[in-house]
């Protein structure tokens, strides 16, 4: 019997606008300004079809993630989302650190709303917070903002919603992480366990 999928990660590019020296995904490896690494259409049919296919037409799957790097850095993203929609009516899920909201152009806006997609966002600069909550209610887009930023205590925001609170420790946080179990990889019609 298909293992239920809850989450799967789909790269759309290795580039990133950032350099967090903590990426699971390795982006500040990648020269920013070297497109090789943006997926194409065609890649993305053949990985969405491949799993579409692979989940009896996406039955075991609960989420496509379009992540990156930064995914708004690939030109072809509209293009990627139509064939997302395709095969993953309903279930797709965009992550974005939104740094360069330019990035969001009018076709990917329409596209973001045309098919339902809930961006996920990692915040990195609380002082942009309200710039980019308005951005988002502005254009009616479904959003949820994700900080990034150290407390005071030991433990990152971030991380609470991967970790139970019974589950953090200093030395056995990366035993417990949630992601492991949740979040496969596609990559050339392959899944692949979690980076972490």
């Amino acid at each position: 019997m298909m293992k239920h999928l809850n989450n799967v990660d789909w790269h759309a590019t290795d580039r990133c606008n950032l350099r967090c020296i903590s990426c699971g995904h390795m982006c500040s490896l990648v020269d920013f300004t070297n497109t090789e690494t943006d997926r194409t259409p065609e890649q993305a049919e053949n990985d969405f079809l491949a799993l579409y296919k692979s989940t009896e037409n996406g039955k075991y799957v609960d989420n496509l993630m379009i992540t990156g790097g930064e995914c708004t850095l690939n030109k072809n993203l509209p293009k990627i989302l139509d064939i997302a929609y395709k095969y993953f009516k309903d279930k797709i899920t965009m992550w974005s650190n939104c740094i360069n909201l330019s990035l969001y152009t009018d076709e990917l806006i329409q596209k973001i709303k045309e098919y339902n997609i809930s961006v996920n966002i990692t915040l990195y600069i609380p002082e942009r917070m309200s710039v980019i909550e308005e951005f988002f209610t502005k254009h009616d887009i479904r959003h949820t903002i994700y900080s990034k930023i150290f407390s005071n205590s030991k433990s990152p925001q971030f991380f609470n919603c991967f970790f139970t609170e019974d589950q953090i420790s200093e030395n056995k946080r990366h035993a417990y992480c949630e992601s492991k179990f949740n979040c496969a990889q596609l990559v050339d019609q392959k899944l692949y366990v979690c980076q972490y």
